[in-house]
């Protein structure tokens, strides 16, 4: 949790934190940050295989909830602009 608050809120710029929901470039670079944080915090104890399995655990279900929001708002997107239309 520690390690996330991090990355989203020290290291994370404006830039990341508006586009990682709309620009794919942008989102695998906010999971990059997340797994850095997570891996930097537990740099100690990362030598042992467990730890790092639950890093990478860790990473994939934020990439999977983050992809989850990425392609909602696309979707929400497409909806609107076929309103318009």
């Amino acid at each position: 949790m520690l390690s996330h608050l991090i990355g989203d809120y020290v290291f994370q710029t404006s830039y990341i934190a508006r586009y990682k929901n709309s620009k794919v470039g942008v989102l695998i670079l906010h999971i990059s940050i997340i797994f850095i944080s997570m891996f930097l915090l537990f740099l100690p104890s990362i030598l042992n295989l467990y730890n790092l399995f639950i890093i990478i655990l860790l990473t994939f279900i934020h990439l999977s909830i983050d992809t989850l929001k990425f392609k909602n708002r696309a979707k929400k997107h497409l909806i609107r602009i076929l309103i318009i239309f």
